[in-house]
Parts: structure tokens; C-alpha cells; sequence
């Protein structure tokens, strides 16, 4: 309860600005739907003239994904998004994210254990 409460919920928030600051999705919004200029060919020789534009609370969901390293993401490819990782930030906050919690969980078990050594 207190790692969740001190430590996820803290960091998942603050995370979750960041991310919105340099331009990563949060919204209620439905899908939307945008009228290509320049109709394409699909794989399957059918034109395409519509393209759908995911909406949505990536930003919430990508910190906390990250967190948990529990893969999968808003849009099934990770941070590979162009919408879920936008900028280079973006990327470096979420590299310290996988690795920053689990790297300080050795610390503090040997604070735990009044041993730091052992950590």
C-alpha cells in the first residue's frame, strides 16, 4: 500500500504531465475519421480513402505501462507510436521508468533489512 500510495501513484502523475507537456495524447475523445487528399492502394488492391486517427488517454496509460514494465500499450506496439512517444524526452523518461524502479528496489531492500550490503 505505501509503494503504491508514496511511490507509483507520485511518480505515474508527474510522469503523466511530462508526457502531456511534450504532446502525448490525453483525451476522451472518440476516434476520428480524416478524408485522405491522395487516395492509396491497400495491400489487397482496394483504394483507400479514409484514415482513422486514434484519441485517447495514451499519456496515463503509456507512464503507467512503463512503470509496471507490464508491455503492451495504448496501441499494441509499445512505444514504437509516433502519439506515445513523440519527442526524445519522451523516450529517455520512459527508458528511466523501466529501469529506474526496478534498479532501486535492491537499495531498498537491504534498507529493509538494515543490511545495505545485501541490497
Amino acid at each position: 500500500m505505501r509503494a503504491t500510495l508514496w511511490v507509483l501513484l507520485p511518480f505515474s502523475l508527474i510522469g503523466t504531465l511530462v508526457l502531456v507537456a511534450e504532446g502525448v495524447p490525453l483525451n476522451f475523445r472518440p476516434y476520428a475519421v480524416a478524408t485522405l487528399l491522395q487516395p492509396v492502394t491497400a495491400s489487397d488492391g482496394a483504394r483507400v480513402t479514409t484514415q482513422v486517427i486514434p484519441q485517447g488517454s495514451v499519456a496515463a496509460l503509456e507512464f503507467i505501462k512503463n512503470l509496471g514494465t507490464n508491455g503492451g500499450g495504448f496501441f499494441n506496439v509499445n512505444g514504437a507510436h509516433p502519439y506515445a512517444n513523440p519527442t526524445p524526452l519522451t523516450n529517455v523518461l520512459g527508458l528511466l521508468a523501466i529501469a529506474a524502479l526496478p534498479a532501486a528496489l535492491t537499495f531498498t531492500f537491504g534498507r529493509m533489512v538494515g543490511r545495505a550490503p545485501e541490497g
